[in-house]
């Protein structure tokens, strides 16, 4: 009589947290089954577009004339078109047998870029709307050095393989052990044979998903701090951190990747790291973000457009980590999923062939065939204004019973790249007062043993250095170098009218500290900086860029860049070094006419 139906009460919460495990359970499950067959169609997508682009290599390579073979695909695309066909247009264009079984939605894109034509094969959802793409690249020229070894989409970037280079700026900006900015820093590119203003033609290496910023030597890291923007992807064989730096193209790392942009910085293009990817920020990545490790971060309004990927966990302070991709791609969340990244080789810094010798060796070579004659101020009174030739250095004398140009040196016969030069060889140039080089008639080689100094000096409008549009500077530093507010080359006159770079500089500096420096500072005609078409080649030195602006290639042991800077590579390097000088080459004058050879595969 005094029961009140306690046993009822339990038994009824017993079963009520039963029934909440029973559904918790199948709803893991069916969220389990459906990340599984999305998994599988975008594996099964991936195979698809793999298969397509394999069958299409293996027509052109197994073909009497795979150059014929590849124009075919090609047709009469102009450069920067892109013609799309469909799966079965591609298999009755090249003639082969198709494998591949319900192709409907599978296409093939060819677009042309200078001497490189990009075929890109893709899935566009043949299995649950799943879509996955292969790009390969072939280019003329038979560089056979300058892409990934292939074998898949796997994201593990496009370097070579670390062999000796036939172009010292294959890779547009390299800082072997390093690079770090600070401040407003602008990384692109553009090509200087272009009527299009170089600002209008920056995103070119983002377009095609192209490396714009490399390290090369183990555990070298990339550092990226202040309101800039990359034109293109970066690529670390250390770690990446990202502060307020736009992205436009993919970021990988062997290391770890840290992200403190916010939304106002987005990764334009995909995230990917061997190891754990920390986001601090509310960082937007518009493709897919994939780490071999754990993926961590504790900001709600982390953004991911396409997939997460991690090989271990995800850590998120949402409820629902599959909040962090776009409404549409929820079902692209895979925790416990290994990416299959593979990472980046190590490569050599000093990795181009002088006619069979490394910089070191040349500049040795040189400094012991060709006699010393001397060191020269420029601007120093009564000698204000030089000029050099192929054939001789003059210098102005000022002197009231002189006024006249008096020689001060002949050239000396040697080879620069395989190639007949005009060389002279001097202790060090330095620039002072208001001073003037003129460079004309021709190309001419320097080597230095010491510093190569312009300063900052100088009251001429259109630059301390002159060199005429048919002419060539080629400096070899064996000590520091300064380029100051009084250098001014546009970046029209990036190359001479013969298709070669204007103004080259090889330093073989391998002591501490900065060995290259580019100081900018007030320039009114100039737009407040320094602003110079030149080519850096530094292995065994830091290169720090201080408020300045650099139009052409630069690979240096190191890389800093602070202030109001910038770097924009020119893509017509590609052609203008590619002679190269190497030994037993044949082909070392090709202006990039070869047959066709695949340099990437992604």
């Amino acid at each position: 009589m005094k029961q009140q139906g306690a046993a009822l009460v339990i038994v009824m919460a017993l079963l009520s947290g039963a029934l909440i495990l029973g559904v918790s359970g199948m709803n893991s499950a069916l969220i389990d089954e459906r990340l599984a067959g999305n998994y599988r169609a975008s594996v099964q997508a991936q195979m698809n577009s793999d298969s397509m682009m394999s069958d299409i290599h293996s027509s052109i390579i197994e073909d009497s004339d795979p150059d014929e073979k590849l124009n075919v695909l090609k047709g009469n695309v102009e450069e920067g078109e892109e013609v799309v066909y469909t799966w079965k247009e591609v298999v009755d264009l090249l003639g082969f047998k198709n494998t591949l079984d319900n192709t409907g939605k599978m296409k093939v894109k060819v677009t042309v870029e200078g001497d490189e034509v990009i075929i890109t094969t893709q899935d566009d959802g043949t299995n649950n709307y799943a879509a996955r793409q292969t790009v390969a690249t072939y280019r003329r020229g038979g560089d056979e050095d300058s892409g990934s070894d292939g074998g898949g989409n796997n994201g593990g970037g496009t370097g070579d393989n670390g062999d000796e280079s036939l172009n010292p700026f294959e890779d547009p900006i390299v800082g072997c052990e390093g690079v770090a900015t600070s401040g407003t820093v602008l990384f692109g590119s553009y090509r200087s044979s272009s009527e299009i203003d170089w600002r209008d033609q920056l995103g070119r290496f983002s377009e095609q998903n192209k490396a714009l910023i490399r390290t090369t030597s183990d555990s070298a890291d990339i550092n990226l701090n202040g309101s800039g923007e990359v034109y293109g992807s970066v690529e670390a064989l250390g770690n990446v951190y990202l502060n307020s730096v736009g992205i436009q193209g993919d970021v990988f790392s062997n290391g770890s990747i840290t992200s403190d942009n916010s939304w106002e910085y987005p990764v334009g293009g995909n995230l990917e790291s061997v190891r754990d990817i920390f986001i601090n920020n509310d960082t937007k990545v518009l493709g897919y973000v994939k780490a071999g490790g754990n993926i961590i971060t504790e900001k709600d309004n982390f953004r991911v457009g396409e997939a997460i990927y991690a090989g271990g966990f995800f850590k998120s302070t949402l409820d629902d980590p599959t909040q962090h991709l776009a409404f549409d791609n929820r079902d692209n969340f895979f925790p416990y999923t290994s990416p299959g990244l593979t990472p980046l080789e190590p490569q050599v810094c000093d990795n181009f062939n002088f006619s069979g010798n490394n910089l070191s060796q040349q500049m040795s070579s040189y400094q012991s065939d060709i006699n010393n004659q001397g060191s020269i101020t420029v601007g120093s009174y009564p000698n204000n204004e030089w000029r050099i030739t192929p054939e001789k250095i003059e210098r102005y004398d000022e002197t009231w019973n002189v006024r006249n140009w008096v020689d001060y040196a002949s050239s000396q016969d040697n080879q620069f790249l395989g190639e007949d030069a005009s060389l002279y060889h001097i202790d060090s140039l330095v620039f002072t007062g208001s001073p003037k080089l003129s460079i004309s008639g021709g190309d001419v080689v320097l080597i230095i043993d010491g510093d190569f100094i312009t300063g900052t000096g100088g009251s001429n409008v259109i630059g301390s250095i002159v060199i005429d549009e048919d002419s060539s500077l080629t400096v070899f530093a064996g000590g520091k170098v300064s380029l100051g507010t009084n250098v001014n080359i546009s970046e029209e006159d990036s190359l001479t009218t013969s298709g070669r770079p204007r103004f080259s500089i090889f330093s073989n500096y391998d002591k501490g500290g900065d060995g290259v420096v580019v100081n900018g500072g007030d320039v009114s005609n100039n737009g407040g900086f320094t602003k110079v078409a030149v080519n850096i080649y530094a292995p065994f030195t830091q290169v720090s860029i201080n408020s300045g602006r650099i139009f052409g290639g630069l690979r240096a042991k190191s890389i800093r860049v602070s202030g109001n800077s910038a770097i924009v590579y020119n893509e017509d390097l590609a052609s203008a070094f590619y002679n190269g000088g190497a030994e037993g080459s044949e082909d070392s004058g090709s202006t990039g006419e070869g047959s066709w050879e695949l340099a990437d595969w992604r």
